[in-house]
C-alpha cells in the first residue's frame, strides 16, 4: 500500500498566475481526499506554471500540456492560455485539468497539415465534424505517409496543436510536429478544447480491381470500366472517360458482390450497395477511394458528342463562350439550313437538372433572337458566341449555372435539330464555388400567419462556415450558422412580412461566396369548407338559367389551396377567387360571376401557389407557344392569349349555342366486323391543309376507295401543332390546328 504525502497546501505558480512566480495561488483541498485539490476559478494569461507544494520549491509538478496533463515532480513548466479556468489536480498520480468556463471557441474548421499529409505544408487537409452538434469533436479518414503533422485551425498558423505522442495524445497549442511512424489509412479523431487526439490504424481489404458501371458509361450495366489503381492501393482514377447522361456505381471485379453508389454529382460519399448516382453526360477525369468512399467526376468537356462543342470547353457563367452546332450531327432536320436559331436556356437546378430557366428564344419567329452564324469552309456548322451565361441569359449575379439546354431550328420553327435520342441537348457549365438556396423553389410564396416556411441552402461542398441571413424591410440579421457544413436549413414563421430577402453566405477555404433570394409572401386565408352543390360535376359547369356565371369544379386531392386565375379577374389572385375545399380535401369549386354571355375567357389554376394548369376537362384551350402558328383559314379566330410564363390555359364561354346536327340520329348502320375497311388516318399528313373542312370534302375519295370506315389519329390537344397526337395533353379538346370543335362535327 502507498503511503503518499500529505501537504498542508498545493498552489499554482507562474507568469501565466495572478501573483507571477513570486507566490503560490492557493487550491482548495477536498474534504474527502487529502490528495484531491481543486480551484472554482482563476483568471490565466498567457504564459507559464507549475503545481507545487506548501508554497516552496522542494515539491513542484510540471509538464509540456494543457488543458490536461499528467505533472511530475520537477518536471517542465506547463504552457497555458489565457482565459477563465476552473482547475483539479491530484497530487498523488499528478493529473490535471483546467477547464475552460468561458464558452469554447468554435472553429470554422480544424484540419492536419504536414509532410505526412496529401497537401503537404501548403494547405490544411480538413477533418470533419463528428456530430453536428459537438461543434469541437472532429474526424478524419485518409491516407497519411510516415512523416510529421500538426492540427491548425481555419486553415491558418494562429492557432495550431502539436504533440509528442503518437498514435495517441493531447495537443498543445504551438507544440512540436506530431511524429506518423508508418504509412497507411487512419481514422483521426481529435477534440479541439482538450487537445485529444487519437490516429486508429486501419487495415482495409486490397481489391484486384475497381470499375465504373451503369448507363452512363459505355458498357452499360453489363462491364465495368476499369479504374487504375493509386499507389496506396485504394484510391482509383479513370480519365478522360466519355459519360452519357444516366447512373452509374464503382463496383469491385466486374461483379455485384461489392458495389458502392450514392444521391450526390460530381461528387460525394459513397455507400456499401447504395443507390445509383446520377450522372450528367460529359467528359470526366473519376476519382474513388475505397476506404473513405469519396469519389468525384471532375468535368473536362461539358459535352460527350460533336453535336455541339464549346470554347472554352468547360466555361464559367462570367466568361464568353463560343457554341458550335453541327447540323449533321444527332436527330436533325437542318441539314443543309439556309438559317439556323438556337432556342436555349440555363439550367439551375444542378449539375443533372433538365428544367430550363431564363430561355432566351422566340419559337417560329425569325426576329434574329439565338441566330447562329455559318463556320466558314465547314458545311452543316454554325456557331454563336454569347458575351458571358450570366448575361445572355440575364442571370442574377452569384446564382451558380450547371448547364445549358438547348434545340435549334430553321427561321419558321417547322425543322429542327436535338440530341442523338431526339431530345433536348445539354452541356455542361463550370459552375465554380457557390452557394445557392435549394428551398424554398418558387419566389412567390403562399402561406396562413403563423405557418413555417422552410429556407434551405447548400454549397459546393463542405463550407468552414455557412450562414442564413433574412431582411425583413430593416437590413439582414442573422438567423442561423452552422461550421464545416455543406448544408443549412431555418424555420421561418410567416407572419406581416410581404416581402422577404434571404442571403447565405458560405466559407470555402480562403473563398467567401454568397447567394441572395428575394421572396415575395402572400398570405392567404383559410380554406373555405364546404360541400359541392349537388349536380356539379369535374370541369366547367354552365348555368342553363344563367349565362352569366360558371362553376368550376376541379379534382385535387392531397392539395392545400386552389387560386382561380384569369381574363375576368386580370390574372391577379385574390381572396374572393381562392376556391372552396370538400371536407373530404378531394375537391375545388368556385363560382365565377359577372361574366359576359358569350365572350371566351382564358383561365387557370394555380394550385400551392406552384402549379398553374388549365382545365383538364375543357373543350378548347389557349396555347401561346403555338397558336400564333395556325393559318387563319384553318382556324380563323383564336382568343388572344400570350402568357408565355404561365404556359397552356382553358378557355371557358357561357351561352353557346348548341350545334346543329345535319343528322341528329345515326343514318344507316354499322359495318359487320367481317366486311369493315378501315383507313387509319392523320389528318396531318393526309391533307395539305390539315383541316376537319376539306377533309369532310374528300370523304367520297374515300368511299370511292371502298373504305367504309375511318380511324383517326388522336386529334385531341397535343404538345405543338405537327404530331402524330400521342403526346396528348387535354383529352376533350380537339386540337386547333386541325379546325374548329364545330369543324369537327360538321
Amino acid at each position: 500500500a502507498q503511503n503518499p504525502a500529505v501537504y498542508a497546501t498545493v498552489g499554482l505558480i507562474g507568469s501565466a498566475t495572478p501573483a507571477g512566480w513570486d507566490a503560490s495561488t492557493a487550491l482548495e483541498k477536498d474534504a474527502n481526499d487529502p490528495h484531491r485539490w481543486f480551484l472554482p476559478t482563476i483568471t490565466l494569461t498567457a504564459g507559464e506554471l507549475k503545481f507545487r507544494a506548501n508554497n516552496n520549491w522542494d515539491v513542484s509538478w510540471g509538464s509540456s500540456n494543457f488543458p490536461a496533463g499528467t505533472g511530475l515532480q520537477g518536471g517542465p513548466n506547463i504552457p497555458a492560455t489565457s482565459g477563465e479556468y476552473s482547475v483539479t489536480f491530484n497530487d498523488v498520480t499528478g493529473e490535471y485539468f483546467f477547464k475552460n468556463l468561458a464558452p469554447p471557441t468554435v472553429y470554422a474548421s480544424v484540419g492536419i497539415i504536414g509532410s505526412a499529409t496529401a497537401k503537404g505544408w501548403d494547405e490544411s487537409t480538413p477533418l470533419k465534424l463528428a456530430n453536428t452538434n459537438e461543434p469541437n469533436n472532429w474526424v478524419l479518414t485518409t491516407y497519411l505517409q510516415a512523416g510529421e503533422l500538426k492540427f491548425r485551425a481555419n486553415n491558418n498558423w494562429d492557432v495550431n496543436w502539436g504533440g509528442t505522442d503518437f498514435p495517441a495524445g493531447t495537443g498543445t497549442r504551438g507544440g512540436f510536429n506530431l511524429q506518423v511512424t508508418e504509412s497507411s489509412y487512419y481514422t483521426i479523431q481529435f477534440n479541439d478544447i482538450t487537445g485529444a487526439y487519437n490516429f486508429n490504424k486501419l487495415n482495409p481489404v486490397a481489391y484486384e480491381s475497381v470499375g465504373l458501371v451503369g448507363s452512363a458509361t459505355a458498357g452499360g450495366w453489363d462491364n465495368s470500366t476499369p479504374m487504375v489503381k493509386g499507389a496506396d492501393g485504394h484510391s482509383w482514377t479513370l480519365e478522360n472517360a466519355q459519360l452519357t447522361s444516366g447512373e452509374a456505381k464503382f463496383r469491385v471485379n466486374n461483379n455485384w458482390e461489392v458495389n458502392w453508389g450514392g444521391t450526390d454529382f460530381p461528387a460525394g460519399v459513397a455507400t456499401p450497395d447504395g443507390p445509383n448516382i446520377p450522372v450528367a453526360g460529359g467528359t470526366y477525369t473519376i476519382s474513388f477511394n475505397d476506404v473513405t468512399r469519396e469519389y468525384q467526376f471532375e468535368v473536362t468537356s461539358g459535352t460527350t458528342n460533336n453535336i455541339v462543342v464549346l470554347s472554352p470547353a468547360l466555361p464559367t457563367a462570367d466568361e464568353p463562350v463560343t457554341i458550335t452546332y453541327d447540323a449533321a450531327q444527332g436527330v436533325s432536320g437542318l441539314r443543309d439550313a439556309s438559317k439556323v436559331y438556337m432556342h436555349s436556356g440555363v439550367v439551375l437546378s444542378g449539375p443533372v437538372g433538365t428544367a430550363w430557366n431564363n430561355v432566351v428564344g422566340n419559337w417560329g419567329q425569325d426576329n434574329g433572337l439565338g441566330e447562329m452564324s455559318p463556320v466558314p469552309g465547314e458545311s452543316n456548322k454554325w456557331q454563336i458566341t454569347l458575351p458571358s451565361v450570366r448575361e445572355y441569359y440575364n442571370l442574377t449575379g452569384g446564382v451558380p449555372a450547371f448547364r445549358l439546354g438547348m434545340v435549334f431550328r430553321n427561321a419558321a420553327g417547322t425543322q429542327t435539330g436535338k440530341s442523338e435520342k431526339d431530345g433536348d441537348i445539354f452541356v455542361q457549365l463550370n459552375p465554380g464555388d457557390f452557394v445557392r438556396f435549394t428551398a424554398p423553389t418558387a419566389a412567390e410564396i403562399f402561406g396562413v400567419s403563423g405557418q413555417t416556411l422552410q429556407l434551405s441552402a447548400e454549397a459546393s461542398g463542405v463550407a468552414g462556415s455557412i450562414s442564413l441571413e433574412i431582411n425583413e424591410g430593416n437590413g439582414y440579421q442573422p438567423v442561423a450558422q452552422l461550421s464545416n457544413s455543406k448544408t443549412i436549413n431555418y424555420q421561418y414563421t410567416l407572419g406581416t412580412a410581404t416581402s422577404l430577402q434571404v442571403r447565405v453566405i458560405a466559407q470555402l477555404n480562403e473563398k467567401t461566396v454568397t447567394s441572395e433570394k428575394g421572396l415575395t409572401i402572400i398570405l392567404r386565408k383559410p380554406n373555405t369548407v364546404a360541400a359541392l352543390p349537388a349536380g356539379l360535376r369535374s370541369g366547367i359547369n354552365y348555368h342553363p338559367t344563367d349565362p352569366n356565371k360558371a362553376t368550376l369544379v376541379l379534382l385535387a386531392p392531397k392539395k392545400e389551396f386552389v387560386y382561380v386565375v384569369g381574363d375576368f379577374n386580370n390574372w391577379q389572385i385574390s381572396d374572393a377567387y381562392q376556391m372552396n375545399q370538400t371536407p373530404d380535401g378531394e375537391y375545388f369549386w368556385l363560382e365565377v360571376n359577372q361574366l359576359q354571355t358569350q365572350k371566351e375567357y382564358v383561365y387557370q389554376y394555380w394550385v400551392d401557389g406552384v402549379i398553374k394548369i388549365g382545365d383538364p376537362y375543357a373543350d378548347k384551350v389557349a396555347d401561346p407557344f403555338n397558336d400564333s402558328n395556325i393559318p387563319t383559314s384553318v382556324y380563323p379566330t383564336p382568343v388572344a392569349y400570350n402568357r408565355t410564363q404561365n404556359g397552356i390555359a382553358a378557355v371557358l364561354q357561357t351561352g353557346q349555342q348548341p350545334y346543329q346536327w345535319k343528322f341528329p340520329k345515326v343514318a344507316g348502320k354499322r359495318p359487320q366486323k367481317e366486311d369493315l375497311v378501315i383507313y387509319e388516318l392523320l389528318v396531318r399528313d393526309f391533307l395539305g391543309s390539315h383541316s376537319y373542312r376539306d377533309l369532310a370534302d374528300t370523304l367520297t375519295y374515300l368511299k370511292r376507295l371502298g373504305v367504309n370506315a375511318i380511324e383517326l389519329m388522336p386529334i385531341m390537344e397535343f404538345e405543338g401543332n405537327e404530331s402524330w397526337g400521342y403526346n396528348s395533353t387535354y383529352l376533350f379538346a380537339p386540337d386547333k390546328y386541325y379546325g374548329t370543335k364545330n369543324d369537327l362535327k360538321a
